[in-house]
This record gives C-alpha cells, structure tokens and sequence, in this order.
C-alpha cells in the first residue's frame, strides 16, 4: 500500500483558488495538505477565509507548525511568515 503524499501549501495558491471557488481542487488531487500556522494567519485575513475554515473542518486541511526551521534561517529575510517558520 503505498503512502498517501504529503503535500505543503503556501498561502498564495490557496488564496487564489478559493478566490475563483476552486479551492475543492485539492483535495480531489492531494488528499490532505499540510499549512503551517503563519500560511493559516495569512489566509484568515483575505475574504476568502470562510473557504480554508470549511476545509481545516472537514479535515482535507491540516495547519500543523514545522518541526524543524534550522534550514531557513538563512533565508528569513527574503521570505513571508508563511515560508518560514511560525512563530
């Protein structure tokens, strides 16, 4: 049985999919997605919100921190909240 793909999303695509009602795309392709905190704290501020708060409850969306952050720690200044670690 082969295991089911992890999949991490970064806010812009979600934002934009939700946006043209698309967001039901995901989950037929992926399955589940992974969103850190900071991914989710930027959706929750666009109008579209309501969509990503249906799927963190039907369970397709799962926001969920990062375990290890030492590899960006070089990066932090070129990335959003949402590329890096949450806080």
């Amino acid at each position: 049985m082969a295991a089911e793909p992890v999949v991490i999303a970064d806010a812009g695509p979600l934002i934009a999919l939700a946006e043209i009602g698309q967001l039901p795309l995901l989950p037929a392709l992926f399955g589940r997605l992974l969103i850190p905190p900071a991914v989710q704290a930027e959706i929750l501020r666009e109008p579209t919100a309501s969509a990503l708060v249906e799927a963190v409850e039907a369970g397709w969306v799962v926001v969920q921190a990062p375990r290890d952050t030492s590899a960006v720690h070089f990066l932090r200044n070129d990335l959003d909240a949402g590329e890096r670690r949450s806080h």
